[in-house]
């Protein structure tokens, strides 16, 4: 019989509200209304020991498995398991195992430069047009997370100058960037770590979207979800307008319903004025040291993100 698979609980942060920027003494912190698991993976492997052996012998047909991948990325069973997590059916976990080498052998010189710890070529044009990067601090359940001032973004200027391709080849990048990370932490941790999405609504007009990004964001969840199994832990929007229901419609028409499944609305409503506090997704994943300060937490921002008050991003802003 295969043994029962462990958690390891995800810290918790103080139960003192006080303890976040522009808490009250006495303001009551939510708790989270889902729960979150980082199940051992050495557990994990034994129990599918079948179903990975049966996966690496599918795939002793393709060399670029035989030859078991590169420092970074190994091509063992950690890797395995996460198609045969996220495929139950075996035929769809090496389907989607082989899609994934093609597109590493494809893009092995972009992903060495990730891998090196370098930006993606168009990083510095991109950024300034929406303002997302994989924040430089984890949650307290060593997760990396990804940030994105929505807000503050010009995603029109984005899409009129760059084509589709070259922003789902971006957004890619930083899948590429959270997903070493995430196997690093897995490896020493030996507990299966995903990446958090914070999406930061702010100051965000209805007319500010644009049906040629949700495209592209709809085709790089999809290869997410195909080239990056078991990467994403959860979405969490922040500071999100009364409109938000007018957009669900065409996320949906466009996301992977594993990936909508994975999204969620925290009650902040303002945390550039008021406490994180009443956020219970805040509360429980960060600490305020590791919030960065436009979330209402302490943690500085980097030049990406740009301070709290930052404006949105021009039409005609300069690019490099």
């Amino acid at each position: 019989m295969a043994p029962k698979t462990s958690t390891t609980p995800t810290p918790v942060c103080p139960a003192h509200g006080a303890e976040w920027p522009r808490a009250t003494k006495n303001v009551k912190q939510k708790k989270l209304k889902f729960t979150r698991e980082q199940p051992n993976v050495d557990e994990l492997i034994e129990k599918h020991q079948t179903k990975i052996a049966s996966l690496r012998a599918a795939l002793q047909d393709d060399e670029r498995f035989v030859q078991g991948g590169v420092d970074r990325v190994p091509y063992d069973d950690l890797w395995l398991l996460r198609f045969i997590l996220s495929n139950p059916k075996a035929k769809d976990a090496e389907k989607a195992a082989r899609q994934t080498l093609e597109y590493r052998e494809q893009n092995a010189d972009l992903l060495a430069k990730c891998a090196a710890g370098e930006e993606h070529p168009l990083h510095a044009r991109m950024s300034k047009m929406s303002i997302s990067e994989i924040y430089p601090m984890p949650t307290e359940a060593q997760e990396p997370v990804q940030l994105i001032r929505a807000g503050k973004s010009n995603i029109k200027k984005l899409m009129d100058v760059h084509t589709k391709d070259e922003v789902v080849e971006w957004m890619n990048y930083q899948k590429e960037q959270a997903f070493l990370r995430c196997d690093e932490a897995t490896r020493s941790s030996r507990r299966l770590v995903k990446m958090v999405t914070v999406v930061d609504l702010h100051s965000q007009k209805f007319s500010d979207n644009d049906k040629r990004f949700y495209q592209a964001l709809g085709k790089a969840s999809k290869d997410s979800e195909l080239f990056y199994p078991q990467l994403l832990e959860i979405t969490v929007g922040i500071n999100v307008p009364s409109y938000m229901s007018l957009l669900w419609p065409i996320a949906k028409a466009v996301m992977p319903r594993k990936t909508l499944a994975k999204f969620r609305i925290c009650s902040a409503k303002d945390t550039v004025t008021q406490s994180a506090a009443l956020c219970p997704f805040a509360t429980n994943v960060f600490q305020p040291e590791t919030l960065v300060e436009f979330l209402g937490g302490s943690a500085p921002s980097t030049e990406v993100l740009g301070p709290v008050d930052r404006p949105r991003v021009p039409y005609d802003v300069a690019l490099p």
